[in-house]
């Protein structure tokens, strides 16, 4: 079964921004995904695989990690912010139980990762 991430919304900074899946971004702009800061909406492309999904979400919370913090998307290096996003979600996907409480770690039922990344997004 494949997740949706269509409408599910991290919280960065003081803002709540919503993750929606659309057709087609990657071949009508040539773009995984946007951020768009004024109405914390990111987007991602609807037709990826899971792990891109994941990745691209990762991706562009940083970008509004690095907006919420002050910093105009004109200083942001998307060098630098592909480079992290990509090794970040390495480091979650492969630690995520770390991350758990006890109480989260038993109530956690077959592939604990796949469960933690369900309730983070």
């Amino acid at each position: 079964m494949t997740r949706t991430f269509h409408g599910k919304q991290l919280k960065i900074g003081g803002a709540i921004y919503t993750v929606n899946e659309v057709d087609g971004l990657l071949r009508k702009l040539s773009m995984y995904g946007n951020v768009d800061f004024s109405d914390c909406i990111i987007q991602i492309d609807a037709d990826m695989s899971e792990e891109r999904k994941e990745q691209t979400i990762i991706h562009e919370m940083l970008h509004a990690t690095h907006f919420e913090a002050g910093y105009s998307p004109e200083e942001q290096d998307e060098d630098m912010i592909n480079r992290v996003a990509n090794v970040l979600h390495q480091v979650i996907v492969d630690n995520i139980d770390i991350l758990a409480t006890p109480d989260e770690e038993e109530a956690i039922e077959g592939d604990p990762i796949k469960k933690a990344l369900e309730e983070l997004y």
